[in-house]
Protein backbone atom coordinates (compact mmCIF):
# COMPACT_ATOMS: atom_id res chain seq x y z
CA UNK A 1 0.00 0.00 0.00
CA UNK A 2 1.77 2.91 -1.32
CA UNK A 3 2.05 6.69 0.50
CA UNK A 4 -0.53 8.22 -1.70
CA UNK A 5 -3.07 5.55 -1.03
CA UNK A 6 -3.09 6.23 2.69
CA UNK A 7 -2.66 10.58 2.69
CA UNK A 8 -6.51 11.42 2.82
CA UNK A 9 -8.40 12.37 5.55
CA UNK A 10 -9.80 9.31 6.68
CA UNK A 11 -6.70 7.83 7.71
CA UNK A 12 -4.37 10.90 8.49
CA UNK A 13 -7.54 11.81 10.94
CA UNK A 14 -8.23 8.41 12.49
CA UNK A 15 -5.05 6.15 11.93
CA UNK A 16 -7.12 3.27 13.34
CA UNK A 17 -9.02 3.09 10.15
CA UNK A 18 -5.45 2.55 8.31
CA UNK A 19 -6.30 -1.89 9.60
CA UNK A 20 -8.77 -2.29 8.55
CA UNK A 21 -7.74 -0.52 4.97
CA UNK A 22 -4.80 -2.78 5.03
CA UNK A 23 -7.00 -5.81 5.41
CA UNK A 24 -9.29 -4.99 2.52
CA UNK A 25 -5.91 -4.50 0.20
CA UNK A 26 -4.54 -8.17 1.51
CA UNK A 27 -8.04 -10.04 1.24
CA UNK A 28 -11.72 -9.57 -0.25
CA UNK A 29 -13.83 -7.53 2.36
CA UNK A 30 -16.64 -10.01 4.09
CA UNK A 31 -19.74 -9.93 2.24
CA UNK A 32 -23.16 -9.96 3.75
CA UNK A 33 -25.10 -7.20 5.97
CA UNK A 34 -23.31 -7.07 8.81
CA UNK A 35 -22.78 -3.79 11.42
CA UNK A 36 -20.19 -1.28 10.19
CA UNK A 37 -18.82 1.97 12.23
CA UNK A 38 -19.44 4.94 10.82
CA UNK A 39 -16.51 7.67 11.66
CA UNK A 40 -19.37 10.61 13.13
CA UNK A 41 -20.98 7.38 15.70
CA UNK A 42 -23.22 5.71 14.51
CA UNK A 43 -23.14 2.09 12.88
CA UNK A 44 -25.08 0.96 9.74
CA UNK A 45 -26.25 -2.33 8.29
CA UNK A 46 -24.34 -2.03 5.26
CA UNK A 47 -22.38 -4.68 3.11
CA UNK A 48 -18.58 -4.16 2.36
CA UNK A 49 -18.66 -5.54 -0.94
CA UNK A 50 -21.22 -3.20 -2.21
CA UNK A 51 -20.54 0.09 -3.07
CA UNK A 52 -21.45 2.55 0.12
CA UNK A 53 -20.53 -0.56 2.62
CA UNK A 54 -17.16 -0.85 0.90
CA UNK A 55 -16.30 2.83 1.59
CA UNK A 56 -17.56 2.85 5.12
CA UNK A 57 -15.86 -0.45 6.02
CA UNK A 58 -12.27 0.94 4.50
CA UNK A 59 -12.45 4.77 5.48
CA UNK A 60 -15.30 4.64 8.13
CA UNK A 61 -17.19 7.50 6.03
CA UNK A 62 -19.01 8.24 2.45
CA UNK A 63 -18.48 10.97 0.16
CA UNK A 64 -16.02 12.65 2.83
CA UNK A 65 -16.76 16.39 1.21
CA UNK A 66 -20.49 16.10 0.98
CA UNK A 67 -20.98 14.78 4.62
CA UNK A 68 -19.16 17.47 5.98
CA UNK A 69 -20.57 20.45 3.99
CA UNK A 70 -23.98 18.69 5.41
CA UNK A 71 -23.28 18.81 9.26
CA UNK A 72 -21.80 22.36 8.84
CA UNK A 73 -24.79 23.57 7.37
CA UNK A 74 -27.77 21.46 9.09
CA UNK A 75 -28.93 23.62 12.28
CA UNK A 76 -30.62 21.90 15.36
CA UNK A 77 -33.87 21.36 15.40
CA UNK A 78 -33.71 21.80 11.56
CA UNK A 79 -35.81 19.78 9.18
CA UNK A 80 -33.89 17.62 6.79
CA UNK A 81 -34.94 16.30 3.48
CA UNK A 82 -33.00 13.24 1.94
CA UNK A 83 -34.25 12.57 -1.80
CA UNK A 84 -32.77 9.07 -2.49
CA UNK A 85 -31.74 8.37 0.93
CA UNK A 86 -30.02 4.35 0.12
CA UNK A 87 -29.47 2.53 3.24
CA UNK A 88 -29.45 5.63 5.54
CA UNK A 89 -26.10 7.48 5.39
CA UNK A 90 -26.89 10.53 4.64
CA UNK A 91 -30.25 10.25 6.52
CA UNK A 92 -28.71 9.39 9.67
CA UNK A 93 -26.12 12.38 9.49
CA UNK A 94 -28.89 14.57 8.64
CA UNK A 95 -30.97 13.33 11.79
CA UNK A 96 -28.14 13.58 14.03
CA UNK A 97 -26.91 16.56 12.84
CA UNK A 98 -30.09 18.44 13.86
CA UNK A 99 -30.84 16.56 16.93
CA UNK A 100 -33.66 15.44 19.05
CA UNK A 101 -35.69 18.64 18.04
CA UNK A 102 -35.32 17.95 14.36
CA UNK A 103 -36.67 16.19 11.93
CA UNK A 104 -35.97 13.90 8.62
CA UNK A 105 -37.91 13.38 5.57
CA UNK A 106 -36.30 10.37 3.71
CA UNK A 107 -37.08 8.98 0.08
CA UNK A 108 -36.23 5.82 -1.38
CA UNK A 109 -37.83 4.06 -3.82
CA UNK A 110 -35.71 0.83 -4.20
CA UNK A 111 -37.83 -1.85 -2.52
CA UNK A 112 -34.59 -4.13 -1.47
CA UNK A 113 -32.47 -0.96 -0.56
CA UNK A 114 -35.21 0.69 1.60
CA UNK A 115 -35.63 -2.50 3.63
CA UNK A 116 -32.21 -2.31 5.02
CA UNK A 117 -32.86 1.64 5.44
CA UNK A 118 -36.00 1.06 7.57
CA UNK A 119 -33.81 -1.68 9.72
CA UNK A 120 -30.82 1.28 10.14
CA UNK A 121 -33.10 3.84 10.82
CA UNK A 122 -35.18 1.74 13.86
CA UNK A 123 -31.52 0.53 14.81
CA UNK A 124 -30.15 4.25 15.42
CA UNK A 125 -33.67 5.48 17.02
CA UNK A 126 -32.46 2.73 19.60
CA UNK A 127 -29.21 3.78 20.06
CA UNK A 128 -28.45 7.19 19.58
CA UNK A 129 -30.47 10.67 20.08
CA UNK A 130 -31.45 11.46 17.09
CA UNK A 131 -33.89 13.57 15.08
CA UNK A 132 -37.77 11.97 14.03
CA UNK A 133 -37.72 10.01 10.52
CA UNK A 134 -39.90 9.65 8.09
CA UNK A 135 -39.49 6.90 5.69
CA UNK A 136 -41.65 7.03 2.36
CA UNK A 137 -40.68 4.13 -0.03
CA UNK A 138 -41.95 6.36 -3.16
CA UNK A 139 -39.52 8.63 -5.51
CA UNK A 140 -40.09 12.35 -5.56
CA UNK A 141 -41.02 14.31 -9.70
CA UNK A 142 -42.58 16.95 -11.56
CA UNK A 143 -45.72 15.62 -11.10
CA UNK A 144 -47.53 12.90 -9.05
CA UNK A 145 -48.25 9.56 -10.33
CA UNK A 146 -45.98 6.43 -10.74
CA UNK A 147 -43.11 5.77 -12.79
CA UNK A 148 -40.53 2.94 -13.70
CA UNK A 149 -37.86 2.46 -11.41
CA UNK A 150 -34.73 0.73 -13.38
CA UNK A 151 -32.72 -1.36 -10.86
CA UNK A 152 -29.04 -1.65 -11.07
CA UNK A 153 -27.45 -5.21 -12.47
CA UNK A 154 -26.43 -7.15 -9.66
CA UNK A 155 -22.88 -6.56 -10.68
CA UNK A 156 -22.19 -3.38 -10.33
CA UNK A 157 -22.20 -4.06 -7.03
CA UNK A 158 -24.20 -0.18 -6.37
CA UNK A 159 -27.53 -0.68 -5.01
CA UNK A 160 -27.37 3.17 -5.36
CA UNK A 161 -27.57 3.27 -9.17
CA UNK A 162 -31.28 2.47 -9.52
CA UNK A 163 -32.56 5.36 -11.33
CA UNK A 164 -35.83 6.24 -12.74
CA UNK A 165 -36.81 5.43 -16.79
CA UNK A 166 -37.67 7.89 -19.32
CA UNK A 167 -40.80 7.36 -20.59
CA UNK A 168 -40.08 6.24 -24.13
CA UNK A 169 -37.49 3.61 -23.06
CA UNK A 170 -39.40 2.29 -19.84
CA UNK A 171 -40.72 -0.85 -21.80
CA UNK A 172 -36.91 -2.07 -22.95
CA UNK A 173 -35.83 -2.31 -18.89
CA UNK A 174 -35.39 -5.90 -17.71
CA UNK A 175 -35.11 -5.47 -14.38
CA UNK A 176 -37.69 -2.85 -13.06
CA UNK A 177 -40.96 -1.84 -10.55
CA UNK A 178 -43.59 0.52 -10.69
CA UNK A 179 -43.12 3.30 -7.68
CA UNK A 180 -45.16 5.76 -6.65
CA UNK A 181 -43.91 9.16 -7.78
CA UNK A 182 -45.26 12.53 -5.15
CA UNK A 183 -44.36 16.22 -5.78
CA UNK A 184 -42.72 17.43 -2.72
CA UNK A 185 -44.27 21.00 -2.59
CA UNK A 186 -47.40 18.80 -2.09
CA UNK A 187 -45.87 16.58 0.44
CA UNK A 188 -44.62 19.58 2.70
CA UNK A 189 -46.44 22.34 2.05
CA UNK A 190 -45.52 25.67 3.34
CA UNK A 191 -42.81 23.68 6.00
CA UNK A 192 -39.40 25.18 5.28
CA UNK A 193 -35.98 22.99 5.39
CA UNK A 194 -32.79 23.61 6.41
CA UNK A 195 -31.40 21.10 3.75
CA UNK A 196 -32.51 19.27 0.96
CA UNK A 197 -29.53 16.85 -0.11
CA UNK A 198 -30.64 15.21 -3.86
CA UNK A 199 -28.57 12.17 -5.19
CA UNK A 200 -31.13 10.40 -7.81
CA UNK A 201 -28.90 9.49 -10.76
CA UNK A 202 -30.14 11.92 -13.08
CA UNK A 203 -33.53 12.99 -12.30
CA UNK A 204 -32.47 15.79 -10.59
CA UNK A 205 -34.20 18.25 -12.33
CA UNK A 206 -37.71 16.68 -12.15
CA UNK A 207 -37.68 16.43 -8.55
CA UNK A 208 -36.60 20.43 -8.46
CA UNK A 209 -39.24 20.80 -10.52
CA UNK A 210 -42.11 19.14 -8.14
CA UNK A 211 -40.50 21.42 -5.35
CA UNK A 212 -40.73 24.87 -7.41
CA UNK A 213 -42.79 26.89 -5.07
CA UNK A 214 -40.72 25.83 -2.01
CA UNK A 215 -37.13 26.76 -3.85
CA UNK A 216 -38.57 29.99 -5.21
CA UNK A 217 -40.19 30.82 -1.75
CA UNK A 218 -36.66 30.29 -0.42
CA UNK A 219 -38.52 27.81 1.98
CA UNK A 220 -35.08 25.43 1.50
CA UNK A 221 -32.35 27.17 3.11
CA UNK A 222 -29.68 24.44 1.46
CA UNK A 223 -29.72 22.19 -1.34
CA UNK A 224 -27.01 19.54 -1.96
CA UNK A 225 -26.78 17.44 -4.69
CA UNK A 226 -25.15 15.29 -7.17
CA UNK A 227 -24.68 16.47 -10.82
CA UNK A 228 -22.72 14.74 -13.97
CA UNK A 229 -24.16 17.21 -16.38
CA UNK A 230 -22.17 20.53 -14.43
CA UNK A 231 -22.80 23.85 -15.23
CA UNK A 232 -25.22 23.51 -18.11
CA UNK A 233 -27.65 21.52 -16.23
CA UNK A 234 -31.30 21.62 -16.17
CA UNK A 235 -30.81 21.41 -12.41
CA UNK A 236 -28.80 24.09 -12.02
CA UNK A 237 -30.96 26.25 -14.30
CA UNK A 238 -33.94 25.92 -12.11
CA UNK A 239 -32.17 26.60 -9.01
CA UNK A 240 -30.33 29.73 -10.43
CA UNK A 241 -33.84 31.02 -11.64
CA UNK A 242 -35.24 30.50 -8.61
CA UNK A 243 -32.09 33.27 -6.60
CA UNK A 244 -30.13 30.23 -5.64
CA UNK A 245 -25.92 30.52 -5.64
CA UNK A 246 -24.50 27.28 -6.86
CA UNK A 247 -21.17 26.56 -5.87
CA UNK A 248 -18.73 22.75 -6.72
CA UNK A 249 -18.09 20.79 -3.56
CA UNK A 250 -14.47 19.41 -3.12
CA UNK A 251 -12.17 18.68 -0.16
CA UNK A 252 -8.11 18.85 1.12
CA UNK A 253 -6.23 17.87 3.55
CA UNK A 254 -7.52 20.84 5.89
CA UNK A 255 -10.94 20.40 4.97
CA UNK A 256 -13.97 21.59 2.32
CA UNK A 257 -13.83 23.02 -0.46
CA UNK A 258 -16.35 25.21 -2.01
CA UNK A 259 -15.55 27.31 -5.23
CA UNK A 260 -18.34 28.67 -7.99
CA UNK A 261 -19.74 25.82 -10.02
CA UNK A 262 -19.23 27.75 -13.13
CA UNK A 263 -15.04 27.43 -12.48
CA UNK A 264 -15.74 22.91 -12.99
CA UNK A 265 -16.19 20.50 -10.28
CA UNK A 266 -14.07 19.94 -7.64
CA UNK A 267 -14.49 16.16 -7.21
CA UNK A 268 -11.80 13.91 -7.29
CA UNK A 269 -11.74 10.57 -9.61
CA UNK A 270 -13.47 8.56 -7.59
CA UNK A 271 -16.26 10.86 -6.41
CA UNK A 272 -19.53 11.73 -8.46
CA UNK A 273 -19.34 15.67 -9.16
CA UNK A 274 -21.57 17.29 -6.30
CA UNK A 275 -22.80 21.07 -5.52
CA UNK A 276 -24.41 23.21 -3.09
CA UNK A 277 -27.22 25.53 -3.85
CA UNK A 278 -28.01 27.86 -1.10
CA UNK A 279 -29.72 31.42 -0.36
CA UNK A 280 -27.67 32.12 2.54
CA UNK A 281 -23.61 32.88 1.12
CA UNK A 282 -22.10 34.38 3.33
CA UNK A 283 -23.31 32.26 6.38
CA UNK A 284 -22.31 28.86 4.21
CA UNK A 285 -19.22 30.13 2.98
CA UNK A 286 -18.25 30.89 6.19
CA UNK A 287 -19.29 27.93 7.73
CA UNK A 288 -17.12 25.70 4.87
CA UNK A 289 -13.99 27.65 4.92
CA UNK A 290 -13.39 26.75 8.96
CA UNK A 291 -10.47 23.75 9.12
CA UNK A 292 -10.90 20.42 10.28
CA UNK A 293 -13.21 17.86 9.88
CA UNK A 294 -16.83 17.26 12.02
CA UNK A 295 -17.65 13.96 10.32
CA UNK A 296 -14.03 12.42 10.92
CA UNK A 297 -14.97 12.79 15.18
CA UNK A 298 -17.76 11.07 17.30
CA UNK A 299 -20.92 13.80 16.61
CA UNK A 300 -23.37 10.80 17.79
CA UNK A 301 -24.70 10.73 21.39
CA UNK A 302 -25.95 7.47 22.99
CA UNK A 303 -29.16 7.55 23.57
CA UNK A 304 -30.05 7.28 27.72
CA UNK A 305 -31.85 3.96 26.97
CA UNK A 306 -28.97 2.40 25.40
CA UNK A 307 -26.57 3.16 28.20
CA UNK A 308 -29.55 1.89 30.48
CA UNK A 309 -29.72 -1.27 28.47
Amino acid sequence: MNLTAVWKPWFVYRPHQLARRLASSISAPPSGHRLVPVSWGVELWADPTEHVGRSLWTTGVFDLAVSEVLFRLIRPADFVIDVGANLGYMTLLGAVASGPDGCVLAFEPNPHVAAWLKRNVEHARRQYEIAAVELHDGALGAEAGSATLVLPDPASANDGLAHIAAEHNASTVERMVQVAVAKLDDVIGGQRAGMMKIDVEGHEAQVLEGAARSLHAHRIRHVVFEDHEGTGSRAMALLRAAGYEIFSIGWSMRGPVLAPAADGSLASHFEAPSYLATTEVRAALEACTRTGWMVLQRQARVAAEAVEA
